[in-house]
This record gives structure tokens, sequence and C-alpha cells, in this order.
């Protein structure tokens, strides 16, 4: 009797540890996708960290070119008020200082126009070119488009005129029999 009661326990026992062995197994399993997950969620964060570290030294460079220009800009700004300020201090005392001054201003003027311009040309291209752009892609897709549906169309009549050869070839041999067993039949109806 206490061996049945140790072999009841022990059976227990065993069943028990079994279960807990699966639970484990369980959680082990959950943890490697937990873990999986968060790895993928890492690796995930880290492209979108690389892309914005480029998109933000992209940011950069563009910053430090316009504060370049704008630098630039300033020191002529500068130099200009330094001219006009000149120009106010001597215009009493010259009027050859007023005419350069003048001609300067007519100077960056016309360089200012001419630049509007440009910049006016340049952006009617470049919309001009996308709008080709866009245009050349459309074509290309509906000529992709007509390829795909003539080279369908040049397979279906490979197959018809395949299928036309075959008929055509066993009709050719199907006639040679009929005539050979014709020219036969004659010949001994003629004995």
């Amino acid at each position: 009797k206490e061996n049945e009661e140790l072999r009841s326990k022990l059976k227990l026992l065993v069943e028990q540890f079994e279960l807990r062995e699966q639970q484990l197994v369980q959680q082990l399993n959950a943890k490697n996708l937990e873990s999986q997950l968060f790895e993928a969620k890492i690796q995930q964060k880290l492209q979108q960290d690389a892309k914005e570290t480029f998109t933000i030294e992209a940011y950069k460079e563009q910053n430090k070119s316009l504060m370049e220009t704008n630098t630039k800009l300033r020191e002529e700004l500068t130099l200009y008020a330094e001219k006009f300020n000149q120009f106010q201090e001597s215009m009493s005392k010259t009027d050859e200082i007023f005419g350069k001054f003048k001609t300067d201003m007519e100077k960056m003027q016309k360089r200012i126009r001419e630049l509007e311009k440009e910049n006016i040309g340049l952006r009617t291209k470049t919309d001009q070119y996308d709008a080709t752009f866009i245009q050349m892609n459309i074509m290309k897709q509906k000529q992709d488009k007509e390829v795909d549906s003539i080279t369908k169309q040049r397979d279906s009549l490979k197959g018809l005129c395949k299928t036309l050869q075959d008929k055509l070839t066993l009709n050719s041999t199907t006639e040679k029999g009929d005539s050979k067993e014709e020219s036969t039949a004659k010949e001994d109806s003629q004995e």
C-alpha cells in the first residue's frame, strides 16, 4: 500500500514536473519572441536614426550654405551701407561720387533683374523638365502595356500557327494514306 502511495506521489510529481517543464518552455518561447520583436524594433530604430542623421546632415549642409550666403549678403549690404554713408558725407562736396554710386546702384539693379530673369527661366525649365519627365514616364508605361499585349498576342498566334501546322501535317499524312489505299483498291478491282 505504501508503494502504491509512493508510486502515485511519484507519478504526480513527474506529471507536475512535466507540466512545469512545458510551462518553462512556453515562457522561454515567449521570451524568445519578445527578444526577436525587441531586436526588430531596435533595427527599425537604428535605420530610422540613420535616415534622420542623413537628413540632419543634409539640413546642416544646407544651413551652412545659407549662412555663408547670408554672411556674404550681409557683407555686401554693409559694404553698400558704408558706400551710402560716404556718399551722404561727400554729397555736398562732389557730384562725381554721387554719379559713381548711382552707376554702381544701377549695375546692381540690372544684375538683380538679370538674376531674377535667370531664376524665372530656370524655374520654367525645371517645370518643363518635370512635365516632360512625367509625360515620358506615362508614355513608357503605356508602351510597356502595349508591348505586353503584343507579346501575348504574338504568343497566342504562335500557338494557333503551330496548331494549324500540326493539323495540316496530320491532314496531309492522312490524305496520302487514303490515296494509297484507293490506288491499291483500284488495282485489286482491275485484276
